[in-house]
């Protein structure tokens, strides 16, 4: 469907209401200045999961 939003209050943590079973939501970030991060992922049902590059 190539629907984009951008959240503009609070980059750094995105919020997804709800994603149906058998679907899936694609997230990105333009990362500047800097080759370390870590992705931090937070859901009720699915628990927590984190990738550092």
């Amino acid at each position: 469907m190539d629907i984009t939003t951008e959240q503009k209050m609070d980059p750094t943590n995105i919020k997804v209401n709800n994603i149906a079973g058998n679907s899936f939501v694609t997230v990105r970030w333009l990362v500047k200045g800097g080759t370390k991060f870590t992705v931090n992922v937070s859901s009720k049902k699915g628990g927590l999961a984190s990738k550092s590059n």
